[in-house]
């Protein structure tokens, strides 16, 4: 019988601690948005926010290679829509890779994320007229959703906040 007493004691023990364990999971996720907060000032990370009210977006996981950039409804909260310039002048992703432009590098040609280097093609300013401005002299430039780059103009397709 003493046997049996202490199993039931143990049990009672244990089943008390469970109970004492109560996740707050709305604590927990006030957190976890704070700490992406502080994550995305510490590193620079910023939103550009077209004319249309949209935001610069990577089509696709913020490290995808070869993934498009596009322009989406801004969501203070998605990876994909964080940038910074690093110091070599890059436009980088939160994924930590850069706006690059597909192909020759052309007007027209598509906005892409690849891995980042030296190329020309990858350096970019943020300049008075708040364009999207890479090195060869083209601008990121919203194309119906899509992200192209085109010979700068005063236009609103070409205007980031």
């Amino acid at each position: 019988m003493k046997h049996t007493s202490w199993w039931i004691g143990l049990f009672s023990l244990w089943a008390a601690g469970v109970g004492a364990v109560d996740l707050n999971t709305d604590a927990m996720k006030k957190m976890q948005q704070r700490g992406h907060q502080i994550l995305d000032a510490e590193q620079n990370l910023r939103t550009f926010r077209s004319a249309n009210g949209q935001c610069l977006q990577v089509g696709g996981a913020p490290d995808q290679v070869g993934a498009g950039l596009v322009s989406r409804k801004c969501n203070g909260k998605a990876a994909n829509q964080k940038w910074r310039f690093d110091d070599s002048g890059r436009l980088v992703s939160r994924g930590d890779t850069c706006v690059d432009i597909s192909g020759p590098g052309k007007a027209g040609s598509k906005a892409v994320m690849q891995q980042c280097s030296g190329a020309s093609t990858q350096k970019w300013r943020h300049d008075d007229a708040k364009r999207l401005v890479n090195a060869g002299g083209l601008c990121l430039q919203v194309n119906a959703g899509n992200i192209v780059a085109e010979t700068c103009a005063d236009a609103p397709a070409q205007r980031w906040d």
